[in-house]
Parts: structure tokens; sequence; C-alpha cells
């Protein structure tokens, strides 16, 4: 048996090693992964581990009073709620972030079992220090220097967070605690200071790089909290006794707020806006991902959905018109800790981390009451000598509780706490302020054979913990070299990545996503098809999934199919993508009418909110005005078409299609060398377009220019469509009535009355302007090659009612 000297001292230098572990892990990141802080889930599994095998074993021989240590009966509750969450959450994702969660709450009353306040004061140091270079690494990025190549990251300044967000909460809580020491711990010598002062500097200049207004928001808080008497009043020692109470206060003051958000975001006319919300975007958002994970919360009060289950559900509760408010199509986090936490532990869970945080609050009032010592007989002069005296001995309490409330403050309105080398940052500064607080913690030896059951948690531990990490970092690596494969081409190798990756982790959302993307490009659609579908039964219309479901079903040519799931997109996503993919099916289906009103629908008709679109966006509402410039030249709306085809961006106006369109345009104002100028130009752009090849060769046939050319074209138009699968009638139709035109005009008169005769017969009824003119057309040939029966004179004039124009053989069904 080892004595209680050895046991503190070992204790010690263990506690030594996990705060500073801890304090440098915002720069062990991961490369040549998906998630940049895999290593640091790592680093916080082995320190759990070690640290319980060490306390397991002391505790076979020492103990220690549970009172001294306040905030344990709330951390217990809470670690009861994660564990209850977790086994009721049908996510695998909750294993490995529950796992994490425990580890982090357990390190946190490990720290402060072990930590000696005389280390405190020379740890806090290392702190500082980073903070320091992470603000000359900043500095660096912003001059376009830095030893980490982002992938695809569209920031500059990101220290080692990958997102500015983050790096600002980072900086703003290092320079808290760096003003803390400045005037907390007052160092015995100038050079201290001034070393603590120039520290602050690049932190400060980091965190102005970084650009985040709410980070700068909560430094000021911060320092009106160093500066203010709030976190020190007397009743402080009731709050200690009584943090249950008080975080049931806390959690009714978030729960009610947080309800008064999404309420009033629910209920706000935002289809009445005229204008995108420019100078208030991320505010709209942010108060719709507040709504979303609120409604997720109500859907599941108690237990929530599981740790880490947000990004599962949350797509759910997507607006309708919430990518005209600027939302991504994957919103894996409500930008709120506390809806984080009620969404994914329920109503227990806040509970929990607010009774947490009222003992911290407690202690933390409890302690500076009673620092001022008060002795009758001494005079004031005597009383503020041994003050000081008290303080320079004492371990620093505010400079640590303070960024730790100002992340707190951060994370309300941002995903601060949803990165582990925050909330790992989080976990050391409040363990550390309770160490500084509490008394040295009191050890007796007794022994107890039920103690050797203590030494079964850290080989559960070692298992569980090792397996979850494990495949995460196997999915996270083949997410990684799958999305590089694809970039350069190679679908196969990607599509053998994700499905390893999924062998990892079947319920993987960018894996499932990114498979099916995968093998849409080898056009195994099938396949592309069951993934999908099963991502959505996953996670309801996550990535807009609905959108590619329903796209490849129409490129399968299974309409009712592709417009029930159009439909549902729609539903989920007013924008101009799902309006342009709907509207196209319709067209495929006949419904003209119908299409053009999706159609205008997608448009909003509001001009002014095209620049608030996305890129992709932005484009989709161009192939909708090709689509109504379309329709209009078939409804001989001329001037109406040529309208909508100036009103194109993104060089759509110069685009094959465009281009098409303006010379039917012209074709339909009698201008054929204008048109066909257009033709050829298009044609030029894009020869394997059969659309376009018809057009060219049936003008060139009919103006009699560079006949043998038109016949080249026209027939491998003709090729094309047939080995389509399942082609279109009306472009089918089309090509054969341009071909009978041309061997008209070369003099293969059987060839030309045939194919005359398949595009007049074939032409279904409702198609009545179309079939007149192609029976004008035929009546033309047989007159001038004589074969006309008298007869049949009136065989090819349709009389009746006109009716709507079902389909245009040109464009439209395309």
């Amino acid at each position: 048996m080892i004595s209680s000297k050895t046991h503190v001292s070992i204790l010690r230098i263990l506690s030594i090693f996990v705060w500073i572990s801890l304090a440098l892990s915002p720069w062990l990141i991961a490369v040549e992964v998906n998630d940049l802080f895999l290593n640091q889930e790592w680093l916080l599994f082995c320190l759990a581990f070690v640290s319980l095998t060490t306390l397991s074993i002391s505790f076979l021989f020492y103990r220690f009073q549970l009172c001294q240590f306040p905030t344990l009966a709330s951390v217990l509750f809470m670690w009861v709620v994660l564990c209850l969450s977790t086994l009721a959450s049908p996510f695998y994702i909750s294993l490995r972030t529950g796992l994490l969660a425990g580890c982090q709450l357990f390190l946190f009353l490990f720290l402060q079992i072990s930590l000696k306040k005389v280390d405190i004061n020379r740890l806090v140091w290392i702190t500082v220090f980073s903070g320091f270079f992470m603000g000359i690494y900043s500095l660096l990025q912003s001059s376009g220097l830095d030893f980490v190549k982002w992938v695809d990251s569209p920031y500059a300044v990101v220290g080692t967070f990958s997102n500015p967000n983050y790096l600002a909460a980072y900086l703003m809580a290092t320079a808290l605690l760096t003003l803390g020491m400045i005037f907390e711990l007052s160092p015995s010598t100038s050079t201290e200071k001034l070393i603590l002062f120039l520290s602050l500097v690049p932190q400060l200049l980091g965190l102005w790089k970084a650009g985040s207004l709410g980070a700068w928001f909560c430094m000021f808080v911060g320092v009106f909290l160093f500066f203010s008497k709030i976190l020190e009043d007397n009743q402080g020692s009731w709050i200690k006794r009584s943090p249950f109470f008080c975080g049931g206060i806390i959690s009714a003051i978030l729960i009610f707020s947080h309800w008064a958000f999404a309420n009033s975001t629910a209920n706000y006319p935002w289809e009445a806006l005229i204008s995108p919300p420019y100078g208030y975007r991320s505010i709209v958002t942010r108060l719709q991902e507040w709504k979303m994970g609120f409604f997720l919360f109500l859907n599941h009060p108690l237990l929530g959905i599981g740790p880490g289950g947000t990004p599962y559900l949350m797509s759910s509760f997507r607006p309708a018109l919430g990518t005209m408010l600027g939302l991504a199509t994957f919103n894996d986090d409500p930008h709120s800790f506390a809806i984080s936490l009620l969404s994914e532990t329920g109503i227990f869970g806040l509970w929990g981390f607010a009774s947490i945080l009222s003992s911290v609050l407690g202690v933390h009032a409890w302690k500076q009451s009673r620092k001022v010592i008060f002795e009758p007989e001494l005079d004031k002069a005597e009383i503020q000598v041994n003050t000081d005296l008290a303080r320079k001995r004492d371990a620093p309490t505010r400079s640590f509780v303070v960024p730790a409330l100002a992340l707190l403050l951060h994370g309300l309105f941002n995903n601060t706490l949803s990165v582990l080398p925050l909330t790992n940052f989080l976990v050391l500064l409040v363990a550390t302020h309770q160490r500084a607080c509490l008394s040295p913690t009191r050890w007796k030896f007794s022994f107890s054979f039920l103690s050797i059951l203590y030494l079964l948690f850290p080989p559960f531990l070692a298992v569980s913990g090792w397996f979850l990490i494990s495949q995460h970092q196997k999915v996270e690596k083949c997410l990684f070299e799958g999305n590089l494969l694809m970039k350069s081409g190679d679908l196969p190798g990607a599509s053998a990545l994700f499905r390893k990756g999924l062998q990892a982790n079947p319920q993987s959302l960018h894996s499932l996503f990114y498979f099916g993307l995968a093998l849409d490009g080898q056009k195994l659609l099938q396949g592309a098809l069951d993934i999908f579908g099963h991502l959505d039964s996953i996670s309801p219309n996550v990535f807009g999934v609905r959108f590619h479901i329903s796209r490849l079903l129409l490129e399968r040519q299974m309409l009712i199919e592709a417009h029930k799931w159009a439909f549902l997109n729609l539903e989920w996503n007013h924008a101009p993508t799902s309006s342009e993919l709907l509207g196209r099916i319709l067209l495929s289906e006949g419904r003209i009418s119908e299409a053009k009103q999706v159609f205008e629908a997608g448009l909003f008709s509001k001009p002014g909110w095209a620049p608030g679109w996305t890129r992709e966006e932005i484009e989709a509402g161009d192939k909708i005005r090709l689509q109504l410039a379309a329709i209009n030249i078939e409804e001989e709306n001329i001037a109406g078409a040529r309208e909508i085809l100036a009103s194109l961006t993104c060089g759509i106006g110069n685009s094959p299609d465009g281009l098409y369109l303006l010379g039917l345009c012209e074709y339909k104002n009698q201008n054929e060398l204008k048109a066909l100028n257009f033709f050829e130009e298009a044609f030029s752009k894009d020869n394997k377009n059969p659309r376009f090849a018809n057009s060219l060769g049936f003008l060139l046939a009919k103006l009699q220019k560079d006949l043998p050319r038109a016949k080249q074209i026209l027939e491998n138009a003709f090729k094309t469509y047939k080995a389509q699968k399942g082609p279109l009638l009306s472009d089918v139709l089309s090509v054969a009535h341009s071909l009978g035109i041309l061997y008209w005009k070369l003099g293969e008169n059987e060839r030309a009355r045939e194919l005359l005769y398949a595009a007049f017969l074939e032409c279904p009824p409702d198609w009545r302007e179309l079939k007149e003119k192609r029976g004008q057309d035929l009546r033309r040939f047989l007159q001038e090659t004589g074969k006309l029966v008298p007869e049949e004179e009136n065989r090819f004039d349709l009389i009746g009612t006109p009716s709507a124009i079902a389909s245009s053989p040109n464009f439209l069904a395309s």
C-alpha cells in the first residue's frame, strides 16, 4: 500500500498533466480526416481513462468526504440524465457523444479532487501563452501565411478552429483570463505585468481579425464583470446549498425566453417581406435555427433525442422559406447550447447543467465573501495588509469564472460549445475555478473489498471508447479521402470509400449523401435512389435529399413518383431550384398551365430578392426564366419572351439554351436568317444536344442551305434520340418532321413521304396547332409531288375548338 503522501503526489502530478493537456488541446488538430477535432476526442478519452484508472486504484485504500465538493450532486445528476438520454436514443452518434460528455464531467471532478492551489498560478501561464500564440497565428493567417491547408475553407482567419466564430470565442476567453491575471494575481515584478500586457495585444488583434461582433460583446460583458460586485453576492452560501432549486429557475428562464423567440419567429409573416434581410440576415437565420431546435425539444421534452442527435431531425422543422432567409440545406446545430441541451437531453439535461452552473456561482460568491479577514482588535490598516497577503497566497477565482461565463454567454447565440476544444477549455476554466475556491481535498484511509468494483470501470471505458472513436475515425477518414477522389473524377474509388465508411457507421449522414452523389455520377440511378431514400428515412430531407430523389426519378421517366417527391421537396423548400424541378416535371406530363404557375411562384415575383440567393438558386431562377420564355414563345407572346430573356443573369443569356430561344423568337417573327445565326451559335456551343441539331438542320433544309450538312446533323440527332432510354414522343416526331422536309428538298420523296406522314399521324389530337402545321406541310409535299388524291383534299384540315398547348417539341419537354 502506498503512503498517503505518495498517493497525493501521484494525483497532483496527474492533475498537472491533465491540466496542461486540456490547455494545449486547441493546437492538437487532425489532418486528412473530415473531423478536424478528432485528435481532441482521443486526447479526452485517454485523459479520462488514465484518471479513472488512477482514482479506481486510489479508492481501494482512500476516501474523501463528499461534502467537500458542492458540485458533485449536480454532476452526478447530469451524468444520470446523459446515460438515460443515450440509452433512449435511436442514433449511433449518441453513444460516442454521450461518452465524450461523460469524460468531460469526470475530468471536471477529477481536477477538483486532485489539483493543488499552489500549482494554479504557474499553470495559468500556459493558457495565456496559448492565447498569445493563437493570436500570432491568426495575424499570420490574415497576411496569407498558414501552416495548415484548410480544405475548401471560405474563411481567411480561423486559427486552429476551422471557423472564425470558434477562434473569436477562444481568444475572447484567453484575453479575459490574461486580463484577470493582470488585476487579480498581483504579479510581484513589473516584468511579469509587462509580459501579460504584451501577450494581451496579439490576442485582441486576432480577435479583431476574426471579425466576430458577438465575441466583442461578450468581451465587454466580461470586463464589466471584473470590475463589478455582481458575482460576490452574500447569498452565495445559500445558492451553494440549493443548486437544484436555482438551476430550475435558470432553466425556466431559458425555456421561456426561447419559447418566446420560437413562437414569435414561427408567427412572423416572412412571406410579406419585400426585400431580403441583408442588414440582419445573420439574426434572422439565428432566430430560425433557435425555432427549429426548440420545436425539436417540444417533440421530445423529457430526455430529448440523445446526445449529438440534433443533425438528424432538425431539418424536419426547417421553414419552407429557409433558403430565402439564409438557411443552408443542412442545419446541424441550433446555435444555442441551451437549445442543444433541451433537444438532445430534454428538460432534465438543461436542469442538470443549470444546477452545475448554480453550484459554481454559489461557491464563487461564498468564497468572495470570505476573502477579507475580520479581526476586531486590528485597525483598518492592518486589516488591509492581511487581506492583501491573503489574496497573494490564494489562487485566482475571478480570472477563471469570468471567461467561463463569457464563453457560456457566447454559446447562447452561437454554436461555440459544439466543438471539443472550446468545451474542454470551459471544463478547464470551471474546474480550476472550483479548485481555487475550495479547501484542499482531505483524504482518509478506508479499505473495503467492495472498492474492487471500481476497477471494473476503466476496462469498460477503454473498450467502449476505443471502439466508438476508432469507428468514427474510420468514417471521417473515408469521407475526407472519398471527397478528394470525387473532385478528381474517380467516382468508383470514392464510392468504395463511402461504402467502407458506412460499414463503420450505417447512419453517417455525410457518407450516405456523398455515396448517393457518387452513384448518381456513375449513372447508377437505382442505387443512388436507394441510398437517398434510406437517407431521407433517417433524416427527413436532410441536404435537400428529396430534390435529388425527384431529379433521379425524372431522369428515369418515372413521372408520377418524381412529381410526388418534387412536391414534397417544394413544401419543405420554397426556392427556385425546387420550383424549377417541379415545373419541368409538369411540362413532361403536358400540364403547361400548372407548370407556368409553379415557375412564376418560384421567382416569388420579387426581383429584389435575386441577390439574396445562393449561386445555385440564381442559376435555377434563370432556368425558370428560360422555361417561361419558351412557354411565351409557344403562346406566340414573342415580346414577353424577349423581355424575360433580357432579364437573364449568370451568363445564361449567352448559353446554348438562351441563344436557342432567341433563335425561336426570330423564327416566329419571320426573321429566318437571324434565327439561323442564333441556332448556329447554340449548336457550336453544344453540338451534342439533339434539340439544337434539330432546329439548325430544319432551318438549313427549309432555306436550302448546305443540305448535306443538314442531313448529317438531323440524322445524328435522330440517332441520339433513338439511343435514349424512353425518348419523348414530341422529340422523335419533331426530328422526323425535320428529316421529312430535308429529304423532300433532296428529292428523296419516298423517305420524305414516310417521315412526314409519321410526324403528322402520330401527333396526339390535343396537339392541335402543331398537328395543323404538320398537316399543311404534308399536303404541300403531296401537291408538289403529285401524290395528293382529290378526295383526300380536306384530310389534313383539323376542324374543332383549339385546345391548350400540351407540349413543345422543341424545348419544354426536353
